[in-house]
């Protein structure tokens, strides 16, 4: 069993946000605490069968990370996304739920690394 660190926030549209320090752009989000702890350990087990195990980095601050937008597989509620560096994000994709502002956001600020006018351009 492995420990990991998760940040938790609360998101602009009311969902609570987790993003794991130890897995680089790995996020969920849920609507109560008790469903972000299971979502974020169905997006950590995502991440780890996607990742070799020593890809985890150990924490030691925050760091930002840039992903392109290019889906690899989804399993559950999660998609697992590859930069073509290499770097790895796991996103929510909960049926039935947009994805909070918060969220959406941080993933293009910290993540993809672009404006959300940027991104709109894409839609």
């Amino acid at each position: 069993m492995t420990d990991f660190n998760v940040i938790i926030e609360k998101g602009e549209d009311g969902y609570y946000i987790s993003e794991v320090i130890e897995l680089p752009g790995c996020h969920s989000q849920a609507k109560t605490i008790d469903e972000l702890i299971e979502r974020t350990k169905e997006a950590i087990s995502l991440y780890l069968e996607e990742e070799r195990e020593d890809a985890k980095v150990n924490f030691i601050g925050l760091q930002k990370i840039e992903v392109k937008d290019e889906q690899i597989r989804q399993s559950g509620s999660h998609i697992f996304l590859r930069h073509e560096d290499g770097r790895t994000t796991v996103v929510p994709n909960h049926p039935g739920e947009k994805l909070d502002r918060g969220l959406l956001n941080k993933i293009l600020r910290k993540d993809i690394k672009i404006s959300r006018e940027k991104f709109e351009e894409f839609l």
